[in-house]
């Protein structure tokens, strides 16, 4: 992955509460400096004490596959940027929220380009949605409160 710089407010209220050996992501994204970006982001919101593993593909086929070997604490799908057999589908991506949200019961933070897949995403079983560009406050915000609910038990 590339380096890229950015500014990142570490949260250290929340770093203070986590409570976990490590955080497993699932992104769904095939750009690498997305994924680093919201790495560092996540990062930045749970401390450096705890390490984050990131695991992912922009191949919305493969996700649910890395799910069943790894446990994941945390989805965030880049809707419109998942590709499926085909070429991109958003109603096959939005399937995939609904799928991981039923099978896992993880949070998911879903994103997108076009804000019109706000209400979809919801409706599928995103937790929250941030269209592209979003706000990195508001993102590390919701990062804190899926990890806080993650499958009734509190992690930060």
């Amino acid at each position: 992955m590339g380096r890229i710089k950015t500014t990142i407010k570490a949260n250290s209220s929340a770093a203070e509460e986590v409570n976990m050996e490590h955080l497993t992501v699932l992104i769904g994204e095939s750009d690498d400096v997305i994924v680093e970006l919201l790495t560092n982001i996540i990062q930045a919101e749970i401390g450096d004490t705890i390490p984050i593993k990131v695991l992912g593909t922009h191949k919305g086929v493969e996700l649910p596959g890395i799910a069943e070997v790894n446990p994941i604490d945390l989805f965030v799908p880049i809707l419109n940027n998942l590709v499926f057999p085909g070429g991109h589908h958003k109603e096959r991506a939005l399937r995939l929220v609904t799928y991981f949200k039923k099978q896992y019961g993880i949070p998911i933070i879903a994103m997108a380009g076009p804000a019109e897949l706000a209400g979809p995403a919801k409706e599928a079983g995103a937790d929250y949605f941030f269209k592209m560009p979003f706000g990195v406050a508001e993102f590390q915000e919701a990062v804190r409160r899926c990890l806080m609910v993650k499958s009734g038990e509190a992690l930060l």
